[in-house]
């Protein structure tokens, strides 16, 4: 993962190495949980809006909706990526290196590092196909 300040002062988060002229590129990593971890997520704060319900898309995920926030390279991620696909499990994912409502998204659940899965108010970090599985059985789908 690459932050890159251009010419302009913006500053943009990429997953290859930037061409031409920058301010500043520094070579950041998304760190990856090596063991599953689960908590609840915070309650929304009173009159917050999601970051896509500001632009007057809908709102936040179902409650029923399996998200994964994740980032290519991370091999927690495609390890789950495989999991799911083999069981015919429906979910969402957000690239939070390239999503900036998604980065912001995760960032309020408590993400810290990928994959962070969220379900309802529930939310578990970190991949290994029996806490993710055990996770999608306790959890209201």
């Amino acid at each position: 993962m690459y932050r890159v300040v251009g010419p302009d002062g913006r500053i943009t988060y990429t997953d290859q190495a930037p061409q031409g002229k920058s301010t500043s590129v520094k070579e950041v990593s998304i760190p990856s949980y090596p063991e599953p971890q689960r908590w609840q997520a915070p309650a929304p704060t009173s009159g917050a809006t999601s970051p896509s319900s500001s632009r007057g898309e809908a709102s936040a995920s179902p409650a029923n909706e399996l998200v994964m926030y994740a980032s290519q390279s991370c091999g927690y991620c495609k390890q789950a990526r495989s999991h799911m696909k083999a069981k015919g499990i429906a979910y969402r994912e957000v690239d939070v290196g390239k999503d900036k409502a998604g980065a912001a998204e995760f960032a309020r659940l408590g993400g810290k590092g990928v994959p962070l899965f969220s379900l309802g108010r529930q939310t578990l970090a970190g991949f290994s196909a029996d806490s993710f599985d055990a996770f999608l059985r306790s959890s209201s789908r």
